[in-house]
């Protein structure tokens, strides 16, 4: 049976516009121009697609090892299905809301029937944070944020100990990482790295005073500041695609009340992240059905922190009201146990 022909690239897609990698190959000719050569692969249309794609490009799986670590993180813990059920090539929900967009106003109309979830095309995971994130912006922003040192990152072993920290004193109130995954894509050098900046923010209050002297700062406020102020331009520049990265990120950021920017402080990110929750769909009742396990109970997770950091705001005099409702509060929470 002949193989069905390549057609547009992943970026070409994802953009709209003509593309003729189906004339000339992988790279195209804008991929070219553009500097997306790394990134220039067929978008998959179908699950079909997906499969054939992911049986292509399987790499052998290699348990990592992060040297010096604590047990609780340690890469030889992590389970492969929870690593794999993160791991779906080009194509994955990323959003459960499914009255309101228009593929399913269109089907409506049209009388085809409900698909499962929006699915939108999203740029694979083996690519390293710093080139996935560069790769949409033009040479100005790029030098902007090479001037601000953005991926000037602290040294693996500090960034270790930062990880380790994490996992003993945050992670128990602000659960919103699936262990497995993010140890696997921080081994690989392919975690977000908005997300990174927002979980160094959220732990360096937990250092010492030498060890923030070892990162380079005079204070622990100073070098809460500076990775905030990163994760934010990082933010603020739209480095990151992942609605995903983006929901964790802001959560991590609520995780200090202390403000490091007038206009981004609390409030800003606690609305940010109710607002990504609710666009995804984490309150729904069917995601459990289209969602693997590993992700359906991190979705859970998730949704219960915003819901309590919507709650303890208005406990603790932040904001006069809460945004969100009793009905959306609804969660199928003995539909799988555990977390």
């Amino acid at each position: 049976m002949p193989r069905r022909k390549v057609g547009a690239c992943v970026p070409c897609s994802t953009r709209k516009v003509a593309c003729d990698a189906q004339r000339i190959g992988n790279p195209c000719s804008r991929c070219k121009q553009k500097g997306f050569m790394g990134l220039c692969m067929p978008a998959v249309r179908s699950v079909a697609d997906a499969k054939r794609l992911h049986q292509n490009n399987a790499i052998p799986s290699s348990e990592p090892e992060l040297d010096g670590q604590r047990p609780q993180i340690s890469a030889e813990r992590t389970p492969n299905d929870d690593v794999a059920a993160f791991e779906k090539p080009i194509a994955i929900i990323t959003e459960h809301d499914n009255n309101y967009n228009p593929y399913v106003l269109l089907g409506d109309a049209f009388g085809q029937a409900r698909r499962p979830g929006l699915v939108l095309p999203e740029y694979p995971n083996d690519f390293r944070a710093m080139e996935r994130e560069l790769s949409l912006l033009d040479d100005i922003d790029k030098k902007y944020l090479h001037q601000k040192k953005v991926y000037d990152m602290p040294a693996k072993q500090t960034s270790d100990e930062l990880i380790a920290l994490f996992f003993e004193h945050v992670y128990q109130h602000f659960p919103v990482l699936n262990c497995s995954h993010f140890m696997s894509r921080y081994l690989q050098g392919t975690c977000s790295t908005i997300l990174l900046y927002s979980l160094y923010a959220a732990v360096v209050p937990y250092t010492s005073a030498r060890f923030v002297h070892d990162l380079g700062f005079v204070t622990t406020h100073e070098a809460q500041k500076e990775f905030f102020s990163r994760a934010k331009l990082l933010y603020d520049l739209d480095c990151e695609s992942s609605e995903l990265a983006l929901l964790q990120g802001s959560v991590l950021l609520c995780s200090f009340i202390r403000p490091m920017e007038q206009s981004k402080d609390f409030r800003f990110w606690k609305s940010n992240a109710t607002r990504l929750a609710t666009q995804m769909g984490l309150y729904k009742l069917n995601i459990c059905n289209v969602l693997a396990p590993p992700v359906y109970e991190l979705y859970r997770r998730i949704w219960w922190t915003v819901v309590q950091l919507d709650v303890s705001s208005v406990i603790s005099g932040l904001e006069e009201s809460r945004f969100i409702h009793d009905g959306q509060r609804r969660y199928a929470g003995s539909y799988r146990r555990g977390l």
